[in-house]
């Protein structure tokens, strides 16, 4: 039995990480005040000192239904997390109206970086991914460890189309190979000590 390759969407995630954290970098060169922190599947909550985040992680992987036996078109619908600091519990509106301007050019960098050219198959080769369509935005609500600050959070979903072909991953082990030396002697030379 051989071991079994990582999956598609697994390595996806990497790569767009990958991507965005480079991407903050290149624009941090311009100005500080505009990079920010992306990694995938984080669960825990978020602390301030991290903020603006990016986290991105496969919602849902959905089959195609005209599949066949051996293989069939995935969609994997990726969700990418935005937050930024908000204001305080008295509610802060300069501070706010600032975290909203934040968060509203972050979509944007996320948007800029995910869809210029050079990221266009994500560093896979050409036609390994189907399609990938234009992501759709939503506000959505973020946790954090201090509840006497808001955050203020955005995300983009986006759908990625690819093909999954069942493999045989069974092989004959190498201990129930034997060979006759008797046999291959006549074909092929070697030099013994």
């Amino acid at each position: 039995m051989a071991l079994i390759p990582r999956g598609f969407t697994d390595i996806l995630l990497d790569r767009i990480v990958d991507i965005l954290n480079q991407f903050s970098y290149e624009q941090s060169t311009f100005d500080s005040t505009v990079g920010f922190t992306a990694e995938r599947d984080r669960l825990r909550p978020l602390t301030l000192e991290i903020l603006p985040h990016i986290n991105v992680y496969v919602f849902s992987d959905t089959p195609d239904q005209a599949g066949s036996r051996k293989s069939s078109n995935y969609t994997a619908q990726i969700f990418i997390d935005l937050t930024t600091k908000g204001g305080n519990i008295e509610f802060d509106d300069e501070y706010t109206e600032k975290a909203f301007a934040r968060l509203n050019y972050l979509k944007e960098q996320v948007r800029h970086c995910l869809f210029r050219l050079v990221n266009s198959d994500f560093g896979f080769p050409a036609g390994t991914i189907a399609s990938k369509k234009w992501p759709t935005w939503s506000i959505s609500k973020a946790e954090i460890e201090k509840e006497e600050v808001e955050t203020i959070a955005g995300r983009w979903s986006l759908d990625v189309l690819y093909s999954w072909d069942a493999e045989d991953q069974s092989h004959l082990a190498l201990t129930d190979i034997t060979v006759d030396s008797g046999l291959w002697s006549g074909i092929y030379h070697y030099e013994g000590e």
